[in-house]
């Protein structure tokens, strides 16, 4: 003979009802608890990032040694700057530098003249 299935009825007893009703409740109340307290950020400074920069190579100076004269090139522009501003000449200097006659010849706004050169020797 064959046994008789009965249909899934759900007999939940009153027990079971209140320990489901409890855990309810408990997850509730611990997650109002996180949010309770769950930091409160406050509004912070703001923060600025530090980059640095790759070290840049500089150059330090630059040393000339034609026919037994050493110069470098800060002091060739010093010695221009004062030979012009002994002159009273004023604007944009530009130097040319000749090994030959170990001299520094300059133009002031494009004009140059024979006399406008420092001789190396006397740097």
């Amino acid at each position: 003979m064959r046994k008789k299935r009965t249909r899934g009825t759900s007999t939940t007893t009153a027990q079971e009802k209140v320990t489901v009703t409890a855990q309810k409740e408990v997850m509730n109340a611990l997650a109002e608890e996180k949010k309770e307290t769950a930091p409160v950020k406050e509004p912070e400074a703001e923060i600025k990032e530090t980059v640095k920069e790759p070290a840049k190579t500089r150059i330090g100076n630059v040393k000339l040694e034609i026919f037994e004269t050493n110069v470098t090139l800060k002091d060739v522009e010093k010695a221009v700057k004062k030979d012009a501003a002994d002159r009273n000449l004023a604007g944009k200097i530009d130097i040319y530098l000749n090994a030959e006659k170990r001299a520094a010849y300059y133009t002031v706004d494009g004009i140059g003249s024979e006399e406008y050169k420092v001789e190396l020797n006397n740097i």
